[in-house]
């Protein structure tokens, strides 16, 4: 039997580099199908957005340059390594929110 963190691991790591992000949208855009208010960032308070936690959130400024260097969602997803992102992701811990 597969771990719980195998799962979620496979699922973020997909083999195409947009689907990377897929439970990060799950996150950010669920709200759309409950009929919520969007989520905001527990840090900023900005709304809660692949892009605002990959690119553009500065409380995790210091975290990004450690995984990626790119300052765009397009350059990240084509010159990020995906084991870099889900490194990222756990480092700020949004992994297991996700």
């Amino acid at each position: 039997m597969q771990s719980k963190e195998y799962v979620k691991l496979c699922k973020f790591a997909d083999v195409t580099p947009h689907s990377n992000i897929s439970c990060i949208s799950r996150l950010t855009n669920s709200y759309l199908l409950k009929g919520e208010s969007q989520p905001v960032c527990e840090a900023c308070h900005s709304p809660l957005t692949v892009k605002h936690i990959l690119v553009d959130c500065t409380h995790y400024s210091a975290a990004r340059p450690r995984y990626f260097g790119m300052d765009t969602l397009k350059d990240l997803f084509k010159n990020s390594a995906s084991r870099n992102i889900i490194a990222y992701v756990k480092d700020i811990n949004f992994y297991n929110r996700i």
